[in-house]
This record gives C-alpha cells, sequence and structure tokens, in this order.
C-alpha cells in the first residue's frame, strides 16, 4: 500500500506541483530517453485534455463560435473517461460536491504544470542560443 500525502493548503499544493513541474520537465529536455515510471502518456494526455477544455470552456461562455462548446465536452468527456478511477474515488468518497472540487483542482493544476513545463523549455532556449543559466 501507497500513501500520497499532500500540503495542507491549495496555495502550498500549487508551490509544490510547479516546483515538482519544472524539475520533471528539464529532466525530460536534458535526457529525452528518461524512463518516467511516475506518469505516463495517459496521465499527460488527460492533463492536456484539461488546458485544451478549459480553454475551450471560455470560447464557449464568451460565444465565441460553435466549435468552442463541442471542443470543451469533447476534452472533459475524453478526460473523465481516462481518469475514471480518480473520479469514481472522490465521487465514493465525499458525492458529487466533493467530486467536482477534484476536477477543479485537475483543471488548476494541469495550467501550473502547464506553466512550469513553459519555463522550462524557455530556459533550455535561452541555454542553447549561449545565454547563462538563469538563478533560481
Amino acid at each position: 500500500m501507497v500513501g500520497h500525502h499532500f500540503a495542507a493548503t491549495l496555495a502550498a499544493n500549487i508551490r509544490n506541483h510547479y516546483h515538482r513541474g519544472r524539475l520533471w520537465a528539464e529532466l525530460f529536455l536534458g535526457r529525452p530517453a528518461f524512463d518516467n515510471y511516475l506518469t505516463n502518456r495517459r496521465h499527460g494526455l488527460s492533463r492536456l485534455l484539461l488546458v485544451v477544455g478549459s480553454t475551450a470552456l471560455v470560447g464557449a461562455v464568451a460565444g465565441a463560435g460553435t466549435v468552442w462548446p463541442i471542443a470543451a465536452l469533447s476534452a472533459f468527456v475524453i478526460n473523465a473517461w481516462l481518469t475514471r478511477d480518480l473520479y469514481r474515488l472522490a465521487f465514493g468518497k465525499g458525492g458529487v460536491l466533493f467530486a467536482g472540487g477534484v476536477s477543479l483542482a485537475e483543471i488548476l493544476l494541469s495550467w501550473i504544470l502547464l506553466g512550469a513545463g513553459f519555463r522550462a523549455c524557455l530556459r533550455a532556449i535561452v541555454v542553447a542560443v549561449g545565454g547563462r543559466r538563469p538563478v533560481d
């Protein structure tokens, strides 16, 4: 059995995810053949779908056309299928409201990880073009 311990506050979890995401992205950029046993393509795809779905949802709410609601719904449905075990567990532990909160937290943390990966890519580009490595 494995226990996962998370910080007590949302702010601490955001900092933790950003830091871990940046370190993992730097590791992947430095060693493309790195065998990552902690995450997989399914997990990465689910995170990407949450970013795409939430972006499309903004377009749908803004009334930017008919493709946005379809894109948002499709991304969220596929994500729900890919992560059905997480949502089944969340629903079992706390019902619909808790599962909805987990879903919102997953969207937020997906954006945090995207930002961390983007920062790591920018740092790699700066180093590649001869700039000095920025200090953290």
